[in-house]
């Protein structure tokens, strides 16, 4: 579940951001957005993005999971 909102992300992203809710997220991801809301809580807590309303901000930490994940 963390590997499809980090790769959505990423894929999303334009200049380090995603301006994007939640459900919208969860609804590309095939998922609930209950569950997209944990892992976000769970990516700021590891200090991975930053929020704010409706806008998520990559940080180059979660770029460099990315890569790993795709490896």
């Amino acid at each position: 579940m963390k590997n499809r909102v980090v790769k959505f992300l990423l894929n999303s992203a334009r200049d380090n951001r995603v301006e994007v809710s939640q459900e919208s997220i969860a609804n590309n991801i095939g998922s609930a957005r209950e569950a997209v809301a944990r892992v976000i809580k769970e990516l700021k807590t590891e200090g991975l993005i930053q929020t704010s309303r409706n806008a998520i901000v990559l940080t180059n930490r979660l770029y460099e999971l990315g890569y790993e994940i795709e490896a």
